[in-house]
């Protein structure tokens, strides 16, 4: 397996022929960005993407994963929203990701994003069992007796 520079300048080189990406520094570590605006950075052997959305929610399951703030990398309470951490050994996944933070970043010079880890989605509800048989036929029974709710009397 590559190291992590090798695959980080891999993935500078495909970016910058294939979109507006600029290469640069983050407090002194390679990063990638985009109208100013970083969304990759190289890390030890890590490299940190900047994602919104569910790409943010599938980066952070990744094994060893964690948030992470580029300006504070060895203050493990420092986080900045949308900032994830992804260690070397899902170098294979590194390139979907990079795209996936410059879709993002791109995104959010035209529109209001939000970098924070979006909220999971609602427990199911349980669903109302089926009918019986015989619970229909008493409700269609009693329906019917009660003339569907009509005063015929009225009505008539």
């Amino acid at each position: 397996m590559a190291n992590a520079r090798t695959q980080f300048d891999a993935l500078a080189s495909a970016l910058q022929q294939h979109s507006e990406a600029t290469q640069g520094l983050l407090a002194g570590r390679a990063c990638l960005s985009f109208e100013g605006e970083a969304f990759l950075v190289l890390y030890r052997e890590n490299v940190a993407f900047r994602l919104a959305g569910s790409a943010l929610t599938q980066a952070l399951a990744l094994a060893g994963a964690s948030s992470f703030d580029p300006m504070k990398p060895d203050d493990r309470n420092a986080i900045a929203p949308g900032w994830v951490l992804v260690p070397v050994a899902h170098w294979p996944s590194w390139e979907h990701y990079a795209q996936e933070a410059m879709r993002c970043v791109r995104l959010a010079h035209t529109q209001n994003l939000s970098w924070q880890v979006p909220p999971p989605p609602p427990d199911p509800v349980d669903a109302v069992p089926p009918s019986s048989a015989q619970s229909l036929s008493d409700r269609a029974a009693a329906a019917m007796k009660s003339g569907f709710g009509f005063d015929l009397k009225q009505d008539v």
